[in-house]
């Protein structure tokens, strides 16, 4: 069992400046890391990465999973570069050359983000899987494929999520783990399919749990996280933040 807990990743799914900025504004004093996803980033641009900066978002994860030509994976990191970026996400069905071309854009020598490679999105499961492959593999082993071609390539991490991300762990323990789909108490269910407790995550010993609608959609969002946080620190013996 791990001595510390996983560190928790706030997730700002929303298209809406106001309120990613009112999230960060209430989490601030207890969580370090926001994630941005495309929503956000794509109609806000980079001043939404300043924006939350300012507003007390200590460190920011750009969930914009790259994927892309290895000549634009490459353009679009050099690009990235002045933003205020800790973390980012590179599709690893871009292929080895892709990421490759990404990992050398990123050239300055005074501050580097954590790259992690996406395995399987959340939301899909074996049926969806088996509708966009010809000869269909099951989830996990899809996701176990592309982590070892994450390790390989020296990627930071791997974003994965469920039960597969336990078996990554296992078998890749110096590699970071990302995870999303943590779900606990009695939260109606939404597009993710393969989740794990808060518990679970723990044991495990991953780095960082994604956590979005739990915390976010809730009526009372800080009790909710000092929730998942107890639970947290009881399979884990340790600190979130």
């Amino acid at each position: 069992m791990p001595s510390t807990s996983p560190e928790v990743i706030l997730a700002l799914n929303t298209a809406d400046r106001d309120t990613a900025l009112r999230w960060v504004s209430l989490f601030a004093g207890e969580l370090r890391w926001f994630k941005v996803g495309l929503p956000l980033f794509v109609r806000y641009g980079p001043q939404i990465l300043e924006d939350l900066r300012k507003e007390g978002a200590r460190r920011l994860f750009l969930d914009a999973k790259l994927h892309e030509i290895p000549s634009v994976m490459r353009l679009t990191v050099e690009a990235l570069q002045d933003m205020p970026v800790d973390m980012m996400t590179l599709h690893l069905l871009a292929g080895h050359v892709a990421i490759e071309e990404a990992l050398q854009g990123w050239q300055r020598s005074d501050h580097r983000p954590l790259f992690v490679g996406v395995t399987l999105l959340s939301s899909m499961d074996a049926r969806a899987l088996s509708s966009i492959l010809p000869d269909p593999i099951p989830p996990h082993e899809w996701s176990l494929h592309l982590a070892y071609l994450a390790d390989r390539l020296r990627l930071d991490g791997v974003v994965a999520s469920g039960d597969v991300a336990v078996e990554i762990k296992e078998k890749l323990p110096h590699r970071i783990l990302v995870v999303p789909g943590i779900r606990w108490n009695t939260q109606k269910p939404d597009d993710q399919r393969r989740i794990l407790t808060p518990a679970e995550a723990a044991s495990a010993g991953f780095e960082y749990l994604v956590v979005g609608r739990p915390l976010t959609h809730v009526a009372d969002p800080l009790r909710a996280l000092q929730e998942l946080k107890r639970q947290l620190q009881e399979a884990g013996g340790g600190q979130t933040s």
